[in-house]
């Protein structure tokens, strides 16, 4: 049997509080280690990191707050190394929208 490699990452999120997409975080079938997930607004600066995080794991992700505020709506850019079980790695990378 194939072990399951599958990651998603939405491409937006909306931090309103509403219950609904309120966290990016990264997301997929089976389990894994997050090795690190960081996020950087335009310019290039790093906004938010995680290490050594879950997969699936809300608790781990980002809720839009850069410097106690809530960035207003924009684009920002991903990267991030997932490790499977068994030992083998992925990274993803690609561009998520904060909607307000």
């Amino acid at each position: 049997m194939l072990p399951v490699r599958e990651v998603f990452a939405p491409s937006a999120f909306s931090p309103n509080n509403d219950g609904v997409n309120d966290i990016f975080y990264l997301q997929g079938k089976g389990d894994a280690k997050v090795i690190y997930l960081r996020i950087f607004d335009r310019w290039g600066n790093q906004v938010f990191q995680i290490q050594n995080g879950r997969l699936n794991d809300q608790s781990q992700g980002w809720n839009g707050i850069v410097n106690e505020k809530i960035v207003p709506s924009q684009s920002f850019i991903y990267i991030a190394e997932i490790e499977f079980l068994d030992g083998t790695r992925k990274r993803l990378s690609g561009e998520i929208s904060l909607i307000k």
